[in-house]
This record gives structure tokens, sequence and C-alpha cells, in this order.
């Protein structure tokens, strides 16, 4: 019987990671998906995937069926044998193939086995992924690829970011408390980051019942929240401030105050999935009354 090949399609970018760093892959993933990218990234692609040769498979995908190949490069990349089949193909075909499809982003400082030092990388300690992704799509563009939209004008630098950079991957692995020092670094900095205040309620809150915290905690994870909400109109500012009250005030029999649960959950908070996954990652059991009263956006925007 012939094999049959898993994709009939050529994706704008296959991303390569380790298991460790997968939160960080499907951010990337996603803020790449909301600029009109077409992105492997394992579990997006379940069901084409389940019941195939993983090894025919990903080989297919890393060395004929993608644009683009993104290696994210860790100290657990670097040891473990998956990602190290994978960085096997895609060197191969960086030796037979001119361009330049590969793309190494060091989430630190672990040497990668293999990769040229001639090949440019970027360091997600100076780039936001949202940078990250506005640059893959130049890459796209230049190519005829990718979204049919011009190229994207990078954001103004703000003097924290690259302090909140660094925070970002510490907290996806639950390193709450060296992401909370690189976010007090940022807001040193940067007082007005509305997303350094909230990362860092979060951060406070690492896996945690709010009821079980000290009064003076949740009031300077109101006070952060306040400002982020000060600084920036997000429904995920009001949904995390919603589950601290409800937790800590009402389960204790006390009044939440201003504003109330109605105002913060009206209209009901829309929330993308990463944003769903980052406060599921801090808040281990939200009350169902107020998860239930959120709207999943849709995770491709194409």
């Amino acid at each position: 019987m012939t094999r049959t090949a898993a994709f009939d399609t050529v994706f704008d970018v296959a991303i390569s990671f380790a298991g460790e760093d997968r939160g960080i892959a499907l951010d990337l993933a996603q803020r790449l998906r909301e600029r009109g990218a077409s992105v492997f990234c394992d579990r997006s692609e379940e069901a084409r995937l389940w019941g195939t040769n993983l090894v025919d498979s990903l080989a297919e995908v890393f060395t004929t069926r993608s644009r683009l190949c993104i290696v994210l490069v860790s100290r657990y990349y670097a040891a473990k044998d998956w990602p190290d089949f994978e960085r096997q193909h895609i060197l191969a075909r960086a030796v037979r193939e001119p361009g330049d499809f590969l793309l190494p982003l060091r989430l630190d400082a672990t040497p990668l086995p293999g990769l040229p030092d001639s090949i440019m990388g970027l360091d997600l300690a100076d780039h936001s992924l949202d940078e990250v992704a506005i640059l893959v799509g130049r890459k796209l563009a230049g190519m005829g690829a990718g979204p049919a939209h011009g190229p994207e004008r990078l954001p103004a630098a703000r003097p924290g970011d690259g302090e909140l950079a660094r925070a970002l991957p510490l907290f996806q692995r639950g390193d709450f408390a060296g992401a909370a020092g690189r976010l007090r670094r940022c807001l040193d900095l940067d007082p007005d980051n509305p997303e350094a205040h909230y990362y860092l309620v979060l951060c406070a809150v690492g896996g945690k019942r709010p009821k079980l915290m000290s009064a003076a905690t949740v009031q300077k994870a109101e006070q952060h929240l306040s400002a982020a909400r000060r600084l920036a109109d997000a429904d995920k500012y009001r949904l995390a401030l919603a589950l601290i009250k409800h937790d800590f005030y009402v389960l204790n029999g006390m009044d939440p105050g201003r504003p109330t649960l109605d105002e913060l959950l009206t209209p009901p908070p829309a929330l993308v999935r990463r944003d769903l996954t980052d406060l599921a990652q801090s808040f281990p059991a939200p009350e169902p009354s107020i998860w239930n009263r959120t709207f999943i956006l849709e995770d491709e925007k194409r």
C-alpha cells in the first residue's frame, strides 16, 4: 500500500521546539496566524498527524512543506531526541537549499550543535514575540508569500521592553519569582507598561488561591490591575480583577466593593486562547460563574 502524505500544502512557517518551550511556540504561532501566515506547530495539526508515521511526517514538514523554519534554541532543545531529529533535517536542508529559510530564535545562551556561526539568529531577550512575528511577515512578503497586506511597522520600543521580553518565557515555564523580578525592573524603567502590571499580578497569584493570600497582597494586585486598566483597554485585565475579587472577597464573606463583579464582567470579556492559558496557569480553580461569562475569540483570523 502506498503511503499517503500527511500534508498536501506548504506552510508559510514551521516551528521546531522542545516540549518545555511549547508555551512560547504556541504563543508565537498564534501571533503569526493573526498576521495571516499558515503555521505548523505540532499540536495544531494533531488531526492530520494522528495515525501517521511521525518520522516521515515531521521530516516532510521541515524539508519540503515549509517556506521558513523557526528553531526555538534552548537548553531543552539541544538535549532532547525529537528536537534533535527535526534539527538534523533542517540543517540538511540548509546545506542543499540556498536561501535564508532557517531562522534561529534563541531563548537562552545554549549553543546549538551543527548550527553554522554564519547564520544570524534573534534573541528573545531583545525582541518581543510581536516583533518576531512582524519580522517573519516581512520575510514572507519578500518571498511573495504570507499575508497580502503591506509590511507592518515595528512598534516603538519602550524603555522596559527588554525586561518584559525576558519575563514572559520565565512566566510560561512557571518560574513566577524569576519573571516577577524582571517585571519589577520593567516597571522601574517604564511605570506605564500595562502588560508588566498585569503579569506581575499573575506571578503574585502564581497557582495559589487568592482567598488564601494576605489582604496586603490582594490590595497590591488590585492596584496593579487598576493601573493596567487605566493605561490600556484589555478584557483580560477586567477578568483577572474579577477572579481575584470573587475568590478573595466573596468566598471570604466580604464585600468586593467597586468595581463590582457585574461591572467588571459587563460586557462579557472576550479573550484569545493564549490569554486564557496565561490566566489558567495562575488561577488553578477559577470560579465557573465568572469563567462561563467569558468569550473565547477565534484563534485564526484568516
